[in-house]
């Protein structure tokens, strides 16, 4: 049900006289445009090409920039690599997979069970993130083809300072970002990606399974053989720029004729209400469906923007000029 109480609260009936003159200062300060974000990834070795020397043992910390917060050994695959050791590509010790781009990739065990067992992916972010801003958080794993269970719970973890634990189980970090999917795919690269507020002053990401066995799900594989094993690949961090158009003018001139909302990826709804908070128009799919004003008066309508998870909630207003 559409809570109207929250658009009343914030766009009152004694507010909407003074909507106009606002508009205006917002419009010649304020270039049209559609949310987007910025192109920079803030990882600087995302795709693990670079590398200190050639991976023969598979260690992580061959690839620039990458470690292990703790004392277990995620895995570091690359086309360099003698086939005999492992550690190269397509074929290694977690299975077969062509990487997604490039001629390398990581690996780590996310799920071991009755010990806790876990690896995971450290690396730092080119510049540090700034308070309350959004971050696009995207990587893609695939099943090990020898894993003998697949799981869920993979995800994302950004902190302030480099993570150096003494422990090979379970870093438990409660505001990790997390699927609730059981990824079971041996053949494709998944794509995760994840919506991220930040706190301020965070440095490093880190990625993999910050739930202890118990609270993991599982689903097992007949044909394997080892542990639950993940590949990695392409892992980027972007800044993203939240900016709704606050103007459309549909007289087809094809100039703002409707409300575009492009580039934004994720699972998100907007909402738009008139003045007394009756809803006028609302999809979850903005790359397809765009609103043209239809056949509503002209005037000042109310937009709520979310993701599904609920990290972004923007609100606003756009103005339908005829």
């Amino acid at each position: 049900m559409l809570n109207l109480t929250k658009y009343l609260t914030l766009f009152s009936l004694g507010f909407l006289p003074r909507i106009k003159p606002v508009f205006f200062i917002v419009l010649l300060f304020t270039p049209f445009c559609n949310i987007s974000k910025a192109q920079e990834n803030l990882l600087p070795n995302g795709s693990f090409e670079e590398y200190i020397i050639c991976p023969e043992d598979g260690a992580l910390n061959k690839a620039k920039y990458f470690s292990s917060p703790t004392n277990s050994s995620p895995d570091y695959f690359n086309s360099c690599a003698m086939a005999s050791n492992n550690t190269s590509i397509p074929s290694n010790l977690g299975g077969f997979q062509e990487p997604r781009s490039g001629s390398s990739y990581a690996g780590i065990v996310t799920y071991s069970y009755g010990n806790n067992y876990k690896e995971y992916i450290q690396t730092s972010l080119v510049k540090t993130l700034e308070s309350n801003k959004y971050y696009l958080v995207k990587y893609f794993v695939s099943l090990g083809s020898y894993s003998s269970t697949a799981s869920n719970k993979l995800g994302v973890f950004f902190s302030e300072q480099l993570i150096t634990e003494n422990i090979n189980t379970t870093l438990l970090f409660e505001d990790n970002l997390h699927t609730d999917s059981i990824i079971s795919d041996t053949l494709n690269w998944v794509e995760l990606s994840f919506i991220y507020q930040a706190k301020g002053n965070e440095n490093f990401l880190l990625l993999g399974n910050f739930h202890d066995d118990f609270f993991t799900d599982t689903l097992n594989c007949s044909s394997g053989i080892g542990d639950n094993y993940y590949y990695i690949d392409d892992i980027s961090v972007m800044e993203m720029d939240v900016n709704v158009p606050n103007v459309i003018t549909p007289n087809s001139d094809g100039i703002n004729d409707v409300l575009e909302i492009e580039d934004l990826t994720g699972d998100f709804e907007i909402t738009i209400v008139n003045r007394w908070g009756q809803k006028v128009f609302q999809t979850n799919n903005l790359t397809l469906n765009s609103w043209n004003g239809e056949n509503f008066p002209e005037g000042v309508y109310f937009y709520t923007l979310t993701d599904k998870k609920n990290v972004i909630n923007k609100t606003g207003f756009i103005h339908l000029i005829r």
